[in-house]
């Protein structure tokens, strides 16, 4: 309340109608609530937390399905010195991640394709994980390498996901194009 009086807000226009309130502590138009980079961009703010699982995998434009695409929930991870976030409608992970697992954005920070391809290791069936795998390794634009896949897997050996990473793996296939579901935009 003090940042929005100091901006010149009372608070009787802090609760109007027309203001959306995306997570504690934040006002924003009413209008741009359903857009997800403006919630995500006030969830990453408030929070401190790093957008993770589904909700970077839709940043990053992973083919996903219909099923799993839910924009409604945000995953956010935090480190594990913090609380896991807690909000509506937001899964909160704690995990500690490498430098290089997180990519900052203009807008917010998410996990890299690397990671973010292998948290959903816990999520997507087989096929859908290796669909996940051969879009970042596609034809075009690629997001790694399969160097980089692999010196990346041998850096998660023993922890959770890494066994079906691993068979997916074995079934992916670089430079190619598998089906490509409609995603969202970049962050």
């Amino acid at each position: 309340m003090a940042e929005a009086r100091a901006a010149g807000l009372s608070r009787r226009r802090t609760r109007a109608r027309d203001l959306a309130n995306p997570c504690h502590g934040v006002r924003a138009p009413a209008t741009t609530q359903s857009a997800l980079i403006e919630r995500l961009r006030a969830l990453t703010a408030v929070t401190g937390g790093v957008v993770s699982y589904l909700s970077a995998a839709v940043l990053w434009g992973f083919p996903l399905p219909a099923s799993l695409a839910n924009l409604a929930v945000v995953h956010l991870t935090s480190d594990p010195t913090r609380r896991a976030v807690r909000y509506k409608d937001v899964v909160g992970h704690q995990q500690s991640l490498e430098p290089d697992e997180v990519v900052a954005g203009v807008w917010v920070s998410c996990t890299s394709p690397l990671r973010t391809w292998f948290d959903l290791a816990g999520t997507l069936s087989l096929d859908d994980l290796v669909t996940a795998g051969d879009f970042l390794l596609r034809r075009r634009n690629p997001l790694t390498t399969v160097d980089a896949l692999d010196a990346f897997l041998a850096g998660k050996r023993g922890k959770s996901g890494y066994q079906r990473a691993m068979r997916a793996r074995a079934l992916m296939r670089p430079n190619t194009d598998s089906p490509r579901r409609p995603s969202s935009g970049c962050f």
